[in-house]
């Protein structure tokens, strides 16, 4: 193998309990399967473990079943089966109706992920946990999918306004939306690329999809080739963060239709190489699975990576539950150099910052979420500079303050401040800057927004760091225009 420098592929491998648990879900050999699973059981306490293990959980249930049920943690294993999977039913019962709308307006949906692999085999429900929803539509149709979204009530989880969202909505990779207590969704207008679409392959990505059904609605689900390309691209970076993607590609590696010539140009666009490497040897070398010999030979030896990125993506790769704590302090910076690259090549909402000042103690104030600052004639078209003065009364937390400026129609700005306190009281929030008047609207409105979308059920503590801070307009704030 090419790069066999430091450090191997073997180094970013799940071990300790991942490695069993996911060897108990997938290895191809039941007895080896079923001794994994009882280790774990007999070494682990299924309430002290995190939300990333109780997924792999509910498939190693559904796969060994009453095989277990020697085991004291028998009965906890199968409440928790039952619980996630009552879980996903809600959320799913929450996102088919929106499916059946954006069928209605003539938009096509794709599903990725757990919602793709439960569409292409419903019997995976109970083994295959989908708390969220991704979907895909055509970048031509995200502006009406949005539309749906919103006209139905769901709420974007970055707490801005649809008017925000729309202004930079041919930017956005994806989405995520909420409604009332378990809808949660990922709207996506592009499916491979980051920060912006691989035309060849998103094209070929519908071209080579088949129709199918998710609870009654028309979906297209992506082929097996691609659903393998989009586990690897969407969750290897990430893997500590759950481990279904690799219980996804071990089912889909004995799928007879993958076509593996495609799958290698397709790791090769997408520069997955190192990150397919450590997958697919995982899979062949460790579990045991029969991934084809001429795919892996030629993935193995490929060397189109260079060294920086491969060391990069071997860090991204490496399970949270075996990090050193220089390998937690070398990822942490190789992701933000990787954030960072990709935000500096996505067109990023203009921000304005303000400066957030004490207050005498105020007896009597009147507060909203929503003030119209001024009203513009047809013929005050340019540029208009503005003094706006908040005042506010903060909570007994230090958090991200949210507003905006909107028209009726149209989004002009975000407004940010920090309080770096920790005392309540009232405060003064100004704002300096710039807008644009284009004529044809009127009113020139600021609004208070959540730091997050709210679903209600929130805790006294997580509403005051998240929900809208009320604000009243000082006598101070002022606009005026700038003649040319």
């Amino acid at each position: 193998m090419i790069n066999r420098f430091f450090p191997a592929c073997a180094w970013a491998w799940p071990s300790a309990g991942l490695d069993q648990l996911v060897c108990a879900a997938i290895s191809p050999d039941k007895s080896i399967a079923l001794t994994s699973a009882q280790y774990w059981l007999c070494h682990n306490d299924i309430d002290r473990v995190a939300f990333r293990e109780h997924r792999l959980l509910a498939a190693v249930s559904a796969r060994l079943g009453s095989a277990l049920a020697r085991q004291a943690a028998y009965p906890r294993l199968i409440g928790l089966q039952r619980q996630l999977w009552t879980r996903s039913r809600m959320a799913m019962a929450e996102a088919a109706p929106i499916l059946k709308v954006m069928h209605e307006h003539r938009i096509r949906v794709m599903l990725l992920k757990g919602g793709a692999r439960i569409a292409a085999r419903p019997t995976d429900q109970q083994s295959r946990v989908s708390h969220d929803l991704d979907i895909l539509v055509e970048a031509s149709h995200f502006r009406k999918a949005l539309d749906v979204l919103f006209d139905a009530g769901w709420v974007p989880a970055s707490g801005e306004s649809s008017l925000s969202i729309k202004s930079r909505a041919d930017s956005i990779r994806s989405m995520n939306f909420f409604h009332q207590r378990f809808g949660d969704i990922d709207l996506h207008q592009w499916a491979y690329g980051r920060s912006s679409p691989i035309t060849k392959a998103n094209v070929a990505l519908w071209d080579e999809s088949t129709l199918g059904d998710f609870f009654g609605s028309p979906v297209y689900v992506p082929s097996a080739t691609d659903r393998l390309a989009l586990a690897i691209h969407h969750s290897a970076l990430d893997a500590h963060t759950h481990s279904d993607w690799l219980v996804d590609c071990a089912q889909l590696v004995t799928d007879t239709t993958v076509d593996w010539i495609r799958l290698l140009e397709l790791l090769r666009q997408l520069r997955a190489i190192v990150a397919a490497q450590i997958v697919f040897s995982y899979l062949s070398v460790r579990i045991g699975l029969a991934v084809p010999t001429d795919f892996l030979r030629k993935l193995m030896v490929d060397s189109s990576t260079g060294w920086l990125q491969r060391i990069g993506d071997l860090l991204q790769a490496k399970p949270r539950a075996n990090w050193s704590l220089v390998s937690r302090i070398a990822r942490g910076i190789v992701k933000q150099s990787r954030l960072l690259g990709e935000r500096s090549e996505v067109v990023q909402p203009m921000v304005n910052r303000g400066a957030v000042s004490r207050l005498p103690k105020i007896k009597q104030l009147s507060l909203s979420t929503s003030f119209v600052l001024h009203q513009w004639a047809t013929k005050d078209s340019g540029t208009w500079h503005f003094q706006i003065d908040l005042a506010v009364n903060l909570p007994a937390k230090a958090r991200r303050m949210e507003f905006e400026l909107n028209t009726d129609t149209q989004h002009l700005l975000r407004l940010r401040a920090r309080s770096l306190w920790r005392r309540s009281g009232f405060a003064m929030i100004r704002f300096f800057g710039e807008v644009n008047h284009e004529g044809a609207e009127t009113n020139l409105r600021i609004e208070a927004r959540p730091g997050r979308a709210l679903r209600g059920g929130e805790s006294q503590a997580e509403l005051e760091r998240y929900a809208p801070i009320a604000f009243s307009v000082l006598p101070s704030t002022h606009l005026f225009s700038v003649k040319s």
